[in-house]
């Protein structure tokens, strides 16, 4: 099963669609939510992101968010910690280019491990999780 990731973009930016693009970027390695409070509603993306437009103050609960995003506010991460207290959090700022830093790529970096290992590997795998 994929992690979940959630982004909260609280307030719309000239960078809509470079947020979209990042969210459509980790579509194959996880079920990405973005969370635009109060917007219109849309359709999911063809490639798979769920478009939510839940206010602030009653962000959707899912049974596990492995990472939450908060996009250039701070108040919206401190909100994020309440509602998904067992997250992985950060705050991206994306500036002009889009770029994402290495320490919020590290959060999103796939964790699982695709293989057969054999009966003893995976005991000794699974001890070392």
């Amino acid at each position: 099963m994929k992690p979940n990731l959630v982004i909260l973009q609280p307030a719309h930016t000239h960078l809509d669609s470079l947020i979209e693009e990042f969210c459509e970027s980790f579509c194959d390695s996880h079920y990405v939510y973005l969370v635009r409070p109060c917007s219109a509603l849309r359709d999911d993306s063809p490639g798979g992101v769920r478009f939510l437009s839940h206010p602030l103050d009653r962000l959707p609960a899912f049974g596990r968010v492995d990472t939450a995003i908060a996009v250039a506010d701070a108040d919206a991460m401190d909100r994020l910690r309440e509602v998904y207290p067992d997250s992985q959090l950060a705050v991206w700022h994306p500036g002009e280019t889009g770029e994402v830093p290495d320490p919020i790529l590290s959060l999103l970096r796939p964790t699982v491990v695709h293989g057969t290992f054999g009966e003893s590997s995976e005991r000794d795998f699974a001890r070392a999780i």
